[in-house]
């Protein structure tokens, strides 16, 4: 038996989906037309699911054993897409990181592994995930029960783009993965008045960037180099008229950190600094934090197993050696990784070329050719640890 050779047996009906699901975006928690079209799918194979928390979970398997979790999320970004394929997003959004493919993966992983469930000595839960981009859909499943009861083991896979590698090659970590992250919200309130005289109202986007400026000499200053971090504001709002000084001002960023201890320092001091900048100011400064999110870490045992799984069991895949990449970037699959041995891997899209661009970005293009490798990893994992003694 070779997943891997199942899994492009399904090649054209899997790739049909994803272009679909490109077609078709849905932001946040919200996706209706995805958890329908998933759901269709897992009907015909006669899978058991359930709506949960804006995605869905689907079991296949013995309950009561053994078991492990596969993750794949679905949601899309609030991007107007320009890459003119002939299946782009028309409605606004953009499938910009992907995740059309990972919820295209899942759901082969699903066709693969019902068609040997006999087999299984235990149960697989395919946990197709809503709102990995606003950060609320892995806390929102594991709240509705996800996780009850715990998994022992949980897996998931993120496409990655790239000039220098075949697309389907497949790279599996050891190690920290991902940074923590938090939203920081920053709501500056001042006093309202005539451009023309500044000094008769306090002007809240004037300090706004001030503080700013001073959490950006924070960070420069007081967190050590050699411990990664950062902190970006990528939004802000004030005014409405080039000759009218608002009432406040509202800027939002994002932290990446790489410790703990460090991250709860530099939380402390965004509420400090902005309250003190503003109180300079003669004005006030509300900090919101939202969003926080744990460093992702892939178990070290788990991550050599799955390695050996895949080098061993998917014959003609092209396997690079058990790495340590790390990224600023984040994913909510940490709140899983946090609470069970996990391991999240890498499929690699070859970009066309001179098209080659970042993920969010709304030109991004990703190989769908990567679909049925994802499946195959996706059920290989899973069937090795359902029909194995030990681990």
């Amino acid at each position: 038996m070779n997943f891997l050779t199942e899994a492009f047996e399904k090649r054209e009906s899997l790739i049909s989906f994803r272009r679909m699901l490109h077609q078709h975006p849905e932001i946040g928690l919200n996706l209706p037309f995805t958890t329908d079209a998933v759901c269709a799918v897992l009907s015909e194979y006669g899978i058991l699911h359930q709506r949960v928390a804006g995605g869905v979970i689907a079991n296949i398997g013995k309950p009561g054993g053994k078991r492990i979790l596969l993750r794949g999320d679905m949601d899309a970004l609030p991007i107007a897409e320009k890459t003119g394929l002939p299946f782009a997003s028309q409605n606004g959004a953009m499938h910009a990181c992907g995740h059309d493919l990972h919820a295209a993966m899942l759901l082969g992983a699903a066709m693969l592994l019902q068609s040997h469930e006999d087999a299984l000595t235990g149960e697989v839960v395919l946990m197709f995930q809503a709102g990995e981009e606003t950060a609320d859909g892995a806390g929102s499943m594991i709240a509705a029960g996800v996780l009850d009861p715990l998994p022992d083991f949980a897996a998931a896979i993120h496409i990655a783009g790239n000039e220098a590698y075949p697309t389907g090659a497949i790279s599996v970590n050891t190690g920290a993965v991902y940074a923590s992250r938090d939203e920081i919200h920053v709501c500056v309130r001042g006093m309202g008045g005539h451009g023309a005289e500044p000094h008769k109202a306090k002007n809240p986007i004037y300090c706004a960037l001030k503080i700013i400026d001073a959490l950006t000499d924070m960070m420069r200053l007081e967190i050590d180099a050699e411990s990664p971090s950062v902190l970006t504001v990528c939004k802000i709002e004030g005014g409405s008229a080039a000759n009218v000084i608002p009432e406040t001002c509202i800027f939002s960023g994002t932290l990446r950190m790489t410790n703990e201890g460090k991250r709860a320092y530099v939380l402390a001091r965004i509420r400090e600094i902005a309250a003190g900048v503003a109180a300079a100011y003669g004005m006030r400064a509300e900090v919101e934090l939202a969003g926080a999110i744990p460093m992702l870490v892939n178990d070290a045992a788990f991550a050599q197993t799955v390695q050996v799984w895949l080098e061993s069991g998917l014959t003609g895949a092209l396997i690079a050696p058990l790495g340590s990449h790390f990224s600023m970037g984040s994913d909510d699959f940490a709140l899983i990784s946090s609470r069970v041995p996990a391991v999240y891997m890498y499929i690699l899209s070859q970009s066309p070329e001179g098209r080659h661009y970042p993920e969010h970005h709304e030109k991004v293009e990703f190989d769908d050719e990567a679909v049925p490798t994802g499946a195959a990893v996706y059920a290989e994992i899973a069937y090795r640890y359902l029909t194995q003694e030990h681990i």
